[in-house]
C-alpha cells in the first residue's frame, strides 16, 4: 500500500510539472510590484507657484461688470476680494478707465465671474493683447526702469534701461522672506504686499525684491498662468 501510494504521487508531481511546461510560466517568477508603488516621476522644475487659476479682463466695479477676454459680452461680479476693490478704487480716484485686471479667480457659469486675489490692475499700459501667456512671474521697479520676467525655461533680468539682458535658468522665488534666498546669481523675493507702480500707474498685488550683483532693486509683481 505504502509503494502504491508513492507512486501515485509521483504521478501527479509528474502531471503537475507537465502542465506547468506547457504554460510557458515559470512557477519561480518574482511577483512585479503594483503600479502604486513605482518609484515617483521627477518634481516638475517649476514649482506650481500659480497653482490657482487666473482670469483677466476689464473690470466695472461701480456697475458691477467685468468682460473677459476674448468675449464680448459683460458678466456680472459675483463675488470680489480686498485686493482687487482697493485696486479698482484707486484706479477710479485717478480718473482713469478702462481697469484692466488679472486676479486669482474663474468665470461661474454663462454670465458670472469671482475674482479674488489681485495680480494687478492697470490702464492703458495692460491689455488683453498684451504678452501674458507662458508668463510664471513678472517684476519690475521704476527706480532704475528694472525688469525681471520668468518664464518655465528661463528667467530674464534687465538691470537697467539699455542694460544687456542677462538669461539664467528659471528661478524659483522665495515667498517670503523667512524663506532660503534663492541660489545663484540672481535671487528674487515676492511678497503678498499691494504695490503701486509709478511709471503705469498699475496697482499690483505683490512686492518684489531683487538682489543682483551687490545691488537690491525693489518693485512690484504679478504672477501668470502657465497652464494658458
Amino acid at each position: 500500500m505504502i509503494d502504491r501510494s508513492r507512486s501515485l504521487h509521483a504521478t501527479a508531481a509528474l502531471a503537475v510539472a507537465m502542465l506547468a511546461a506547457c504554460s510557458g510560466k515559470p512557477q519561480d517568477a518574482t511577483p512585479q510590484p503594483p503600479a502604486a508603488q513605482a518609484a515617483p516621476a521627477p518634481a516638475a522644475k517649476v514649482e506650481a507657484i500659480a497653482s490657482a487659476p487666473r482670469v483677466r479682463g476689464v473690470v466695472e466695479a461701480r456697475e458691477g461688470f467685468f468682460t473677459a477676454c476674448g468675449e464680448t459680452t459683460r458678466r456680472r461680479i459675483t463675488r470680489i476680494g480686498d485686493g482687487v476693490a482697493d485696486a479698482v478704487k484707486t484706479l477710479d480716484a485717478k480718473g482713469e478707465a478702462p481697469r484692466f485686471v488679472i486676479a486669482e479667480g474663474r468665470l461661474s457659469g454663462h454670465d458670472g465671474v469671482e475674482l479674488d486675489a489681485l495680480e494687478l490692475a492697470g490702464t492703458d499700459a495692460w491689455t488683453c493683447e498684451s504678452r501674458l501667456d507662458g508668463i510664471a512671474y513678472a517684476a519690475r521697479g521704476a527706480q532704475g526702469e528694472w525688469s525681471v520676467e520668468a518664464t518655465a525655461s528661463a528667467t530674464t533680468l534687465v538691470a537697467a534701461p539699455g542694460a544687456a539682458p542677462l538669461v539664467v535658468p528659471y528661478v524659483a522665488p522665495r515667498m517670503e522672506r523667512t524663506a532660503p534666498p534663492s541660489e545663484g546669481p540672481v535671487a528674487i523675493t515676492i511678497e503678498r504686499v499691494p504695490c503701486e507702480e509709478p511709471l503705469t500707474g498699475s496697482v499690483y498685488g505683490w512686492k518684489a525684491t531683487v538682489v543682483h550683483g551687490g545691488r537690491t532693486l525693489v518693485g512690484c509683481a504679478w504672477h501668470g498662468d502657465l497652464r494658458r
